[in-house]
C-alpha cells in the first residue's frame, strides 16, 4: 500500500511536463526525453536495493530525486497558472549563487531522506496490528525513528525558507 501511495503522485510528476508540452505544442521531443530519463532514473533507483550491494546506494538518492521533481512541478503549475516561480537562487555574485546551489542540494538531500525514513519506518510498521503499535517498546521506537526523521527535515525546510526569504529580499 504505501508503495503505491508513492507510485501514483510520482507518475503524475512524470507525466505533467509530457502533457504541458503536448498542450502547447512546444518542445515535444525536449519534454518526452525528460519524462523518459527521470522515469528510468526513479525506476533504476527503486530497484537499486535488489541488487549489488555497490548499487544499492542509488537508493539514497530516490527521495531527493522525487522531491526535486516536485518543486519542478510546482513551477510547472505556477507558470500555467501564470504566477511567477519562486526562487531561490538569487545571488549576485557568483560565489553566493555557488553557496545557494550548494544550499538547495544539501536541503533536497536532508528532506529527501528523511521522506525516506519516514516512508521506511511507515513500511515497518505497517505488518503491525492496531493495537501492536500501543507497546511501549513499540511506541518507543516509533517516537525515536520520528524524531530521528524530523530533525533533517525541519532542517531542510529551514533551507527552504531561508533561501525564500534571501531571494525576496534581493
Amino acid at each position: 500500500v504505501s508503495d503505491r501511495l508513492i507510485g501514483t503522485p510520482v507518475h503524475a510528476m512524470f507525466s505533467a511536463p509530457w502533457g504541458y508540452a503536448l498542450a502547447k505544442n512546444r518542445r515535444l521531443g525536449r519534454a518526452w526525453v525528460n519524462a523518459v530519463i527521470c522515469h528510468a532514473l526513479v525506476n533504476v533507483s527503486a530497484a537499486a536495493p535488489r541488487y549489488a550491494p555497490l548499487l544499492s546506494f542509488l537508493s539514497y538518492g530516490l527521495f531527493p530525486f522525487l522531491l526535486w521533481m516536485f518543486w519542478r512541478l510546482e513551477k510547472l503549475l505556477r507558470r500555467v497558472q501564470r504566477q511567477p516561480p519562486i526562487i531561490l537562487i538569487s545571488g549576485s555574485t557568483p560565489i553566493h549563487r555557488y553557496w545557494q546551489i550548494g544550499l538547495v542540494l544539501f536541503a533536497l538531500m536532508l528532506g529527501g531522506n528523511s521522506l525516506l525514513g519516514f516512508f521506511l519506518l511507515a513500511r515497518i510498521l505497517s505488518p503491525l496490528s492496531p493495537s501492536q503499535l500501543f507497546y511501549s517498546d513499540v511506541l518507543w521506537f516509533i517516537f525515536n525513528r520520528f524524531v530521528l526523521n524530523l530533525i533533517p527535515a525541519l532542517l531542510a525546510w529551514g533551507i527552504y525558507r531561508y533561501l525564500r526569504r534571501s531571494a525576496s529580499h534581493q
